[in-house]
């Protein structure tokens, strides 16, 4: 499980300053929040379509873990407090899913998990993605029905043309049907 994946790589450098030494990849990225600007202390549709561009990401790539509650550049484990959680990890979960479903669909919805791991203090949201068979679009407030795919460590939108060599190579299940 993710649990043993990430909790082998946790470095505890004093009570409170707990790091992850683990690089982003293909499959995994840190956001420090889901839906939090830091910055502003406010909550930030930005912020929010940052993270659901991962998920996608991950659902039209190989699938993948998006760890909400660590520092992306020195992989500091922040804990998700300051994203609003206060415990309630079902309320935590269900404002991330209510997010994914209404902006990627219900079959999308189906290939996310939600889980929680604890380090000290510090609650770290992860939410796993499983690779879908066909492809995802995400359609986040004003922002048109759109795919986004993995590269390396990042998350890009393919053009047209890429996306459509993209679906041939990665979603065979398309591909076939589409030639029957």
């Amino acid at each position: 499980t993710s649990k043993n994946t990430i909790e082998s790589h946790v470095s505890y450098k004093s009570d409170t300053e707990i790091h992850l030494e683990l690089e982003e990849s293909e499959i995994i990225e840190f956001k420090q929040t889901f839906s939090m600007d830091t910055r502003t202390n406010k909550k930030s549709d930005d912020i929010k379509f940052a993270a659901l561009r991962e998920i996608v990401g991950f659902l039209n790539t190989s699938g993948g873990q998006l760890l909400i509650g660590i520092h992306d550049k020195n992989k500091e484990i922040l804990g998700i407090k300051d994203d609003g959680f206060d415990g309630d990890v079902d309320k935590y979960s269900r404002l991330i899913m209510d997010v994914v479903a209404s902006s990627c669909g219900e079959t999308a919805a189906s290939l996310v998990q939600v889980a929680f791991e604890t380090y000290g203090a510090k609650t770290v949201c992860v939410i796993t993605c499983k690779k879908s068979d066909e492809p995802i679009y995400c359609k986040y407030k004003n922002t048109p029905k759109t795919p986004y795919v993995r590269r390396g460590s990042s998350t890009t939108q393919p053009d047209y043309e890429e996306w459509g060599k993209w679906q041939k190579q990665h979603f065979t299940k398309r591909a076939k049907d589409m030639a029957d």
